[in-house]
């Protein structure tokens, strides 16, 4: 078993466990991470090219104490189906706030010089 349990989110999707030996630090900049990061931001792109994905594609990310790793055993793993998911879940909100962005916009003003 991996030493360290961390907790891991992006955007408003659900959170999943991801067991590893690395540091907080070292986790955050791991290939896992750093790929699935990538992977996200090129689905979300290809999806809707003319936004900016930064906060739904950043992980946030838990670490969580060795004595409370019992209250995480019913998260899902992150694995290809959570990708799938995290990926769907991201969409709708990345659509959603672009939806919200131009009805909070005032049409007739919001191209003044």
């Amino acid at each position: 078993m991996k030493s360290k349990l961390y907790i891991v989110s992006f955007g408003d999707s659900a959170k999943f466990r991801v067991s590893s030996d690395d540091t907080r630090e070292d986790f955050e900049k791991s290939k896992l991470i750093v790929d699935l990061e990538n992977e996200l931001n090129d689905y979300l792109k290809s999806k809707l090219p003319e936004s900016n994905y930064t906060y739904y594609t950043t992980p946030a990310v838990h670490e969580v104490e060795p004595e409370d790793m019992d209250k995480y055993t019913d998260y899902p793993e992150l694995d290809a189906k959570a990708i799938e998911a995290i990926k769907a879940a991201l969409l709708v909100e990345v659509q959603n706030m672009q939806a919200n962005r131009l009805d909070n916009s005032d049409a007739p003003y919001s191209n003044v010089n």
